[in-house]
């Protein structure tokens, strides 16, 4: 009896592997190495992966994510074939990010055409036998499970995934950070099943804070998403949204964050944050405090109508409030963002929405967003974002019975903070006032002896104004009545491809600060400072936007600098433009600046 020739059709010593694009003409003009070398192995072109990308959703969930793009580091591709001879055999193609590579080995009569499978499914590994299996802790569902096509011309097997129908959907489940979720489904059917999934899930959500399913779910399905004993999120796929159950190769969102609804708390409470939140309104006004006791994310969706709140924020000591403002809508907060001593705030909205903004107006001598009542805060920094604040003011009799407080719209009033950071967005400021007894800095410092480190301004619009009797500067520091021997500390305020729109108003006592500056200062009480510096703005360019602001009549018979300080004791680190090159140059006289013209 003749002998039956067998071919090795995969041997780790001899084959060689190419990634190709699926949508360049190139695809099969192979390079003179890759050539068959008629030995009886095979050479492979695998396409590129097919995008699964992300629905359009009615609002934003979470960070959306367009799914896997392209092969990555570690990823396989399962190759099934049934011989009449050798029965049923499975290998599994490894990419380490240049190449790929197999140590298995599959075979098959010459004269036969086997049954061959190609897909990618992540949730299941080939062993040491050639037979497929889960991977442990894996279960499907967990992963796609995308069946692609090949074809095998002159030795080279070229595998692709352009013509692939995906057969399921994907859910993406937007939670927390690294959270480990327990899912609990009815009527789904998993991606590589034919039947409907009946154990729960544990997911673990991404650094983005999502984690995935994929399969159908069918009309009438639910899902359930739980942390430990919480129920964050239970959703049926209704016939009147989804009819027939979820559509093939659509990507649909899961709200799975805690949120906090307003309306389900009474006038007068404090919510305590200590973890990832979504607060949602209704456009109603309510009078609730939140306390932020834990550095985390707070996230102002707009629901119906923004969120809208007639009381403060406050920051626990020590602790980082991020502030995300989503939604095309308008949010509120009447009572200002007061921080602790060393907490921070970090601000961020969405500029491409037209309604995104989060309007701040303090109360009781508070600064709009930063640092009250002697604390030492840290930073303000705020991002993308179209931001409105107005700052307050009181009474101190403590200080002198003639005076009182006034706060900055973003900044100080009494007390001290480190650095503001304003950068792509959107600003209107307006700095607090009391007659004429204080005056507070719309960006910057209320009370004259607050501490402050740099203010730095890039690729924004910033609209401010001086409301109180022009003895503060608009941008930089504030100034008190009947305060005597106090000394404040301001770093440098930098100012990179920012339009300044400034205005002033009339003094009623024929005294003016600067524009930018220390504010109005003498031998009782003033601000040290840093430089005020232009980085990309020559001088000629710097009078040209200083002509636009809007300084009263008499501004420059009472005020001796529209830039810098007055008050020839006190330090100051000059006015500083660029020189039309990579540099800076000086051009203040040694105290301050201003176009005469």
């Amino acid at each position: 009896m003749r002998k039956n020739n067998i071919l090795n059709w995969i041997k780790l010593s001899s084959f060689i592997f190419a990634l190709s694009s699926l949508f360049a003409s190139c695809s099969n003009e192979l390079d003179e190495a890759l050539q068959p070398a008629n030995n009886g192995t095979l050479q492979f072109v695998v396409g590129d992966f097919p995008a699964f990308g992300e629905g359009t959703q009615t609002r934003a969930i979470g960070t959306q994510d367009e799914g896997k793009t392209a092969w990555e580091n570690g990823d396989q591709i399962i190759v099934t074939l049934i011989s009449q001879k050798y029965g049923e055999q499975a290998a599994a193609l490894t990419y380490d990010g240049s190449s790929w590579s197999t140590e298995a080995s599959l075979s098959y009569l010459e004269n036969e055409t086997p049954s061959v499978s190609v897909f990618y499914a992540p949730c299941y590994e080939v062993t040491e036998e050639g037979t497929m299996q889960l991977r442990s802790g894996m279960q499907l569902g967990m992963t796609e499970y995308l069946s692609g096509n090949y074809e095998i011309e002159n030795g080279i097997m070229t595998i692709t995934f352009e013509d692939a129908i995906r057969t399921y959907s994907r859910l993406r489940i937007a939670g927390l950070a690294n959270q480990t979720l327990t899912v609990t489904t009815t009527d789904f059917t998993p991606a590589g099943a034919t039947e409907v999934a009946t154990a729960a899930y544990t997911l673990t959500t991404d650094n983005n804070g999502n984690a995935f399913l994929y399969g159908v779910f069918a009309e009438g399905a639910t899902v359930s998403v739980k942390q430990g004993d919480i129920t964050l999120k239970d959703y049926t796929f209704t016939a009147e949204k989804n009819p027939n159950g979820t559509e093939y190769n659509k990507s649909y969102a899961l709200d799975a964050r805690p949120v906090i609804k307003l309306w389900e708390y009474n006038n007068g409470e404090t919510v305590e944050i200590t973890d990832v939140c979504i607060i949602y309104g209704d456009g109603d006004m309510y009078d609730i405090s939140l306390n932020i006791v834990e550095s985390t994310t707070v996230i102002f969706d707009a629901g119906t109508s923004g969120v809208k709140l007639s009381a403060p924020i406050t920051v626990a000591d020590g602790k980082t409030l991020t502030l995300r403002i989503e939604g095309d809508a308008e949010h509120t907060v009447n009572g200002g963002i007061s921080l602790g001593n060393s907490s921070n705030v970090i601000i961020e909205g969405d500029l491409t929405k037209e309604n995104n903004k989060l309007t701040v107006t303090a109360t009781d001598g508070n600064a709009g967003i930063g640092a009250n009542n002697g604390v030492t805060a840290g930073d303000i920094t705020i991002r993308n974002a179209r931001v409105d604040a107005t700052g307050s003011s009181k009474e101190a009799p403590e200080i002198h019975p003639s005076t009182s407080i006034s706060s900055a719209a973003i900044g100080t009033s009494d007390g001290s903070m480190g650095n503001i950071l304003i950068e792509n967005s959107i600003i209107v400021a307006e700095g607090g006032y009391y007659e004429s007894s204080s005056h507070a800095a719309a960006i910057g410092i209320g009370y004259v002896g607050s501490t402050m480190g740099d203010i730095t301004l890039k690729d924004s619009q910033i609209t401010a104004t001086n409301k109180g009797d022009g003895l503060a500067s608009v941008i930089g520091a504030g100034w008190n009545h009947h305060v005597f021997d106090v000394v404040g500390t301001l770093g440098d305020i930098v100012i990179t491809n920012t339009d300044l729109n400034l205005s002033m108003v009339i003094s009623i006592t024929n005294l003016y600060g600067a524009f930018i500056g220390p504010g109005f200062i003498n031998s009782n009480a003033y601000i040290n400072m840093g430089k005020i510096i232009f980085t990309d703005m020559t001088q000629a360019e710097l009078d040209e936007m200083i002509a636009t602001w809007k300084d009263p009549n008499d501004f420059y018979e009472w005020a001796v600098y529209a830039l810098g300080k007055e008050y020839e004791d006190c330090a100051f680190g000059g006015v500083w433009v660029s020189d039309g090159a990579d540099g800076l140059v000086r051009i203040d006289d040694g105290n301050g600046y201003y176009n005469p013209e």
